[in-house]
């Protein structure tokens, strides 16, 4: 039970704010705190797809991913052979 709680409040409620905030029009926490009226709308992910250099952008991240990923879990790999080899011997 404890450890649902710690994941339904580390994990879940994070990503399911930033989706309820990328949807927000004009989001700022501290009217939040207020209880001021919120519109939802789109137009923040059309901003970002009608920016002239989104797709220059999005190759970028695809790439930074891309090499990213194997590299640093080729390293944690390589880490955890060469302590587990430290304390065999």
């Amino acid at each position: 039970s404890p450890a649902i709680v710690l994941l339904l409040i580390f994990t879940v409620w994070p990503i399911f704010n930033t989706v309820r905030m990328a949807f927000l029009v004009n989001y700022s926490g501290l009217k939040a705190a207020s209880g001021a009226h919120f519109e939802f709308g789109i137009g923040n992910f059309l901003k970002v797809i009608e920016y002239k250099r989104f797709l220059q952008c999005l190759k970028n991240t695809c790439l930074l991913c891309v090499l990213t990923v194997p590299i640093s879990t080729l390293l944690a790999l390589l880490i955890a052979v060469a302590l587990k080899v430290m304390v065999i011997s």
